[in-house]
């Protein structure tokens, strides 16, 4: 009985160092899968989300709370605003 195994798994490219130092752009190399890295937010898109969040907070009465999983995180932005 043979084992299954797809065509096209040996057609992923595996890429050395050498090529990384070619390439254009911001690229990360991990195990010799290329990956290609998002480029960090922008001043004014980093202020556009703290209005939100001023504006989020102040609807509740400058507090806040975010459930991670298990874990509760409670803000209390009135000392801070």
């Amino acid at each position: 009985m043979s084992s299954f195994k797809p065509k096209d798994i040996d057609y992923i490219p595996r890429y050395t160092y050498n090529d990384y130092v070619k390439w254009e752009g911001r690229w990360e190399l991990i195990e010799g899968m290329a990956y290609a890295m998002v480029p960090s937010p922008t001043i004014g898109h980093q202020l556009i989300g703290k209005n939100i969040l001023i504006q989020l907070v102040e609807l509740q009465g400058g507090m806040m709370s975010f459930n991670l999983d298990e874990c509760r995180i409670d803000f209390d932005f009135g000392q801070i605003w």
